[in-house]
């Protein structure tokens, strides 16, 4: 049973640790301290001392107040993308205590994956609302996050089996969703590093750059006929059935159409959108990114585009409402005419 307990411990306290290291650092060890469950392991005293808890609260209070700021919420994640698996493997060592290196060794690398897997996904989950205009969206899943954290600590603690179970169906839940969700990942951490890159250089545009081989082939392709190309532009296309979230590929406008080709299952492909039936586009400005929001059909998709093409994104916007007619207030006024946008990548 004790084993059970511990691998119960590991597993969901890795998961929780994921999302947000210091809240479950902070109930472990509040829990423990006062003694409100009883038939705890040993091990669980190593969370009770006084100056853990304070710091782990204090973190946790900075956390609570970032983590409601859309953007800020991100560049913290970031910062945690290897503090919360370093400590949910020292949160695990300290549960399993001490026992054959071997078992230490798979203790930390179990713990670690799994806080990786769930920040991940915070991460990726993120980067989606924060696609929303308005920032409520974002309090309310930051406070369902901080309300989990805690409520699944405490569930881990005082039943393991039921907890156990739980952590299995998630780990599923994540092994299913977890493309999607890496790429969004990893799109925020780029982000970052951009949006840094153009605070401290200037830079508003890449330089001139030819399409990849495999997809400039397909542009060929499409536009054997002769079909003028207006602008073309990297972004990360969110919204479209069949495409994957946050898929990276090149938007290509025409006088007729709207491109967007990507690889997918290792060979390029196509989504296109005729601009008659464009009915409205939007530009977003967010802090680490821009959105073109575009309504075709009734819905509307997105491109994402990181802030070192930002320049690009408004010629592609100024292009689209050209074609539409359509007046958007979120997206800044015009400038004269309408210029080819570039290629980038």
């Amino acid at each position: 049973m004790e084993a059970l307990i511990k691998l119960s411990s590991v597993m969901g306290l890795s998961l929780t640790s994921g999302v947000n290291l210091y809240a479950t650092v902070a109930v472990v060890g509040l829990v423990s301290k006062f003694n409100m469950i009883k038939g705890l392991p040993p091990e669980f005293q190593a969370f009770d001392n006084d100056a853990v808890i304070f710091l782990a609260i204090a973190l946790y209070l900075c956390e609570f107040a970032v983590d409601k700021i859309p953007g800020f919420d991100s560049l913290w994640d970031s910062i945690h993308t290897i503090i919360r698996p370093f400590g949910a493997a020292l949160v695990s060592l300290t549960i399993v205590g001490e026992a054959d290196p071997s078992v230490e060794v798979l203790t930390a690398l179990l713990g670690s994956s799994l806080a990786l897997a769930t920040h991940t996904a915070k991460a990726g989950t993120r980067l989606v609302v924060n696609t929303s205009p308005e920032p409520f969206s974002n309090i309310a899943l930051s406070v369902a996050e901080d309300v989990g954290v805690v409520g699944f600590s405490l569930l881990v603690i005082s039943h393991p089996v039921i907890s156990l179970i739980i952590s299995l169906i998630l780990l599923i839940l994540l092994v299913w969703l977890g493309p999607g969700l890496w790429r969004g990942a990893l799109l925020v951490l780029k982000a970052i590093v951009v949006r840094l890159y153009t605070i401290f250089s200037g830079a508003a545009a890449a330089s001139p750059e030819a399409l990849p081989d495999g997809i400039a082939e397909l542009v060929d392709e499409e536009f054997s006929k002769g079909e003028p190309v207006r602008a073309t532009i990297q972004g990360y296309l969110r919204k479209v059935k069949g495409c994957g979230r946050n898929r990276k590929g090149y938007m290509i406008l025409t006088d007729k159409r709207i491109l967007f080709v990507f690889r997918k299952l290792f060979r390029s492909q196509v989504k296109s959108w005729d601009l008659s039936e464009v009915e409205k586009a939007k530009l977003q400005k967010k802090l680490l990114f821009d959105i073109l929001a575009i309504k075709s059909d009734g819905k509307f998709f997105q491109v994402i585009v990181l802030k070192n093409r930002s320049g690009l994104a408004r010629k592609a916007h100024e292009l689209l409402s050209g074609a539409t007619g359509a007046e958007d207030s979120e997206a800044p006024a015009g400038r004269g005419e309408p210029r080819p946008g570039i290629v980038d990548s």
